[in-house]
């Protein structure tokens, strides 16, 4: 798979203004594949739960993916909207305590291995359309979230007003935080293997 965007529209585009619309995408890209799957330069944007969802997944190259948050959200946030079913491996999000919690997850690998990838951006520019939380850097809780899973190789990862990097199983409790990766442009993480 290669060169495509899932583009949820927070904006019309056929009418003088441009005004801000809500659409509500439960979902963005879901790969089960057990490989080998070659994605690259691909961009899922404003979907509710997840815009990438690697489940049950094995032996995946994912190469330039970029991730935005759902511009509306908190208001509603991503369970008021829709349902997690099981049946998918949807998050439940019931390790939230924080309303930015509650916010579309940009890559989320679940019971996986094996997936390598490359030289992603994962944004959040607004909290229901006010873009006051860049000052802040802390537009949502968390950009990504790995759990169940071993064998993740993941190389070049921005992050742009997320508080936390990546959440790594939430038992174990490893989290990586924005703030001791700033760089530049957002937060910046050259290598993060685990196990």
């Amino acid at each position: 798979m290669s060169h495509n965007w899932g583009w949820v529209a927070d904006h019309e585009l056929d009418l003088d203004g441009k005004d801000q619309i809500d659409i509500y995408n439960g979902r963005g890209f879901l790969f089960e594949s057990q490989g080998p799957l070659w994605l690259w330069g691909s961009s899922s944007e404003h979907s509710m739960l997840y815009n990438y969802q690697f489940a049950n997944a094995a032996n995946i190259y994912a190469g330039l993916m970029q991730s935005e948050t759902a511009y509306m959200q908190t208001n509603p946030n991503s369970i008021d909207a829709f349902t997690p079913n099981a049946t998918w491996n949807d998050p439940t999000f019931e390790e939230c305590y924080v309303q930015r919690c509650y916010k579309t997850i940009a890559v989320r690998i679940y019971n996986s291995s094996y997936i390598y990838s490359y030289g992603n951006g994962l944004y959040s520019f607004f909290e229901n359309y006010d873009s006051a939380c860049l000052v802040t850097q802390n537009c949502d809780e968390k950009r990504m979230v790995v759990d169940q899973s071993e064998g993740i190789y993941l190389y070049g990862y921005t992050n742009v007003a997320g508080e936390w990097f990546v959440e790594v199983d939430e038992i174990s409790g490893l989290l990586v935080s924005a703030d001791d990766n700033e760089a530049f442009f957002g937060a910046a993480v050259a290598v993060l293997q685990y196990p």
